[in-house]
């Protein structure tokens, strides 16, 4: 809920650790240019620090980073009780498993107050991974299936950055705000112009347009939209109390 970023970079599969490292290196370097309240320093996460960050217990500055740089495997259990593998906008789906990176290089950036980071990464992916399931009938042996990942599993990173609550009055406003989404925009730009392939999914629909007034009026309405989602969703709760599951607590790390 709230306006939000989403974005995928992609650098050539055929890069070698080296080679990617420095094209995040130039990232990193064009981004510390820009008026980011904080940035932190490149990192290069093996397969060992990738887990150790999404370990419950961990205190890595770098764990929201890796929990949002997972990568998505959807599937749908046919009659036999086996997962096939679907593509959940045209197939929809069952279930889903987030696959851990191998290897991670990249750098964190907090645009403002209420804002949160946007985690500029790229990874390296196993190019398989196993699922767990029980077959029909139930008396049939625990199995497991293999999945294919997708391509390309090397130097890509999918990640949002959530934008809505940095126009709080008591962080800024409006004004805040627009510093806020505009900066994300600006480092997705300077990506792009670095030869990164950018894929970006703007609800605000400023990437598309770049009309600031049509921005502006955006966020009012959605910050006019947010009590009355409070309310209702209030409302919801009050008229289903105990018949809902509790919702986990979101993970989140500071930069």
């Amino acid at each position: 809920m709230g306006l939000t970023i989403h974005f995928t970079l992609r650098l050539s599969a055929l890069l070698t650790p080296t080679d990617a490292t420095a094209r995040m290196s130039a990232l990193h370097r064009a981004v510390a240019q820009l008026p980011f309240t904080s940035q932190s320093p490149l990192v290069s996460l093996d397969a060992m620090a990738v887990q150790a960050a999404l370990s419950p217990d961990s205190q890595s500055a770098y764990r929201w980073a890796c929990i949002q740089h997972r990568r998505r495997l959807s599937y749908r259990l046919d009659q036999a009780g086996v997962p096939r593998r679907m593509q959940p906008e045209r197939d929809g789906c069952s279930g889903s498993i987030r696959i851990p990176a191998n290897h991670l290089i990249g750098f964190s950036c907090w645009p403002g107050p209420g804002c949160q980071s946007l985690e500029l990464f790229v990874g390296d992916y196993p190019a398989t991974t196993t699922v767990d399931y029980v077959g029909r009938p139930p008396n049939r042996a625990h199995q497991q299936r293999q999945f294919s990942g997708d391509a390309p599993l090397r130097w890509t990173g999918s990640a949002f950055t959530k934008t809505q609550y940095s126009s709080d009055p008591d962080v800024g406003g409006v004004a805040n705000f627009l510093r806020c989404h505009l900066l994300v925009i600006e480092a997705l730009d300077r990506a792009r112009d670095l030869g990164f392939l950018v894929a970006v999914d703007d609800e605000a629909g400023y990437w598309e347009h770049r009309n600031i007034p049509a921005l502006i009026d955006e966020v009012r309405s959605r910050d006019d939209l947010m009590p009355q989602l409070g309310d209702e969703l209030l409302d919801l709760i009050s008229r289903t109390r105990g018949s809902l599951t509790p919702i986990p607590e979101a993970v989140t790390a500071p930069v």
